[in-house]
């Protein structure tokens, strides 16, 4: 199914009929925010803990870990993360 630190949060539900090329950037978006911070951005002190995060939590600014990190960085991954035209943490 996937990597806890990289799964969408249809993924960690188990949603299988939802799972398509947005599960993909959602991922990407994960990778690019690690690069960026050099930290998980659904980091939890369990497995339980960190998918849950990825279902009913926001990432952190990457500012917040990295402010050096460019602008359109940060764009992009929160972009990601909040999955434009899904439903995915609610809404932009």
């Amino acid at each position: 199914m996937g990597t806890i630190g990289y799964m969408s949060p249809e993924q960690t539900q188990g949603k299988s009929k939802e799972i398509d090329q947005r599960s993909d950037i959602f991922s990407f978006g994960c990778i690019l925010f690690e690069a960026a911070t050099e930290k998980e951005p659904f980091e939890g002190e369990s497995v339980i803990k960190s998918l849950h995060m990825v279902v009913y939590e926001s990432a952190p600014p990457i500012a917040d870990l990295n402010p050096s990190a460019p602008s359109e960085l940060q764009r992009i991954v929160r972009i990601d993360f909040c999955g434009i035209g899904t439903e995915w943490k609610g809404n932009w």
